[in-house]
């Protein structure tokens, strides 16, 4: 019973935290390695500790960084636990712009 009203909790609220579940990225035209770029993303406004959140997108390879983000026209990516991954690449791409343009 507990962990229904968990669920039922997290299903209510705006989810903060990314599951890592990588359902998303099958949705990405460019697949891409979102769950590492919304495990940077929790760092930055989740924990405000933008040096792991850089440190994070700095694992990525460059055929998944964040700079191929930037080249897509239009997200197609889609969370099952409803989080705004369009929105939260945005907001990466505004805080480390420079990963933006590392392809």
């Amino acid at each position: 019973e507990e962990k229904n009203d968990l669920r039922a909790f997290a299903a209510q609220a705006n989810p903060l935290y990314c599951q890592q579940c990588g359902s998303c990225v099958a949705s990405c035209i460019q697949r891409v390695d979102i769950p590492t770029l919304m495990r940077s993303y929790m760092y930055a406004e989740g924990y405000h500790n933008l040096i792991q959140a850089e440190l994070t997108l700095r694992e990525l390879p460059g055929g998944s960084a964040l700079a191929r983000c930037a080249g897509c026209d239009s997200c197609t990516a889609v969370c099952r636990f409803g989080i705004r991954i369009t929105d939260r690449i945005r907001s990466l791409m505004a805080m480390y712009p420079g990963e933006a343009r590392l392809a």
